[in-house]
């Protein structure tokens, strides 16, 4: 993930939880521009972070997340 993915939502709600996401600082998972998930609730729904190289290795499940792709 880069800062580049957060351009366009610096401050979000995370899309499970409802807690706030303060986007680059929080190594939140970033949904394209659908929103983004917090990092205990990725880590809750699958995925795996290196802090090594501060990436995403495996992403988290979004199934029930009510995420409509296409639109």
């Amino acid at each position: 993930m880069t800062e580049e993915d957060f351009d366009s939502i610096a401050v979000e709600c995370c899309l499970d939880c409802g807690a706030e996401v303060v986007a680059y600082a929080a190594r939140a998972f970033a949904i394209g521009s659908r929103g983004a998930l917090c990092f205990d609730c990725a880590v809750r729904r699958g995925g795996l972070y290196d802090e090594i190289t501060d990436r995403w290795d495996r992403d988290p499940t979004l199934d029930g997340l009510g995420i409509v792709y296409g639109d």
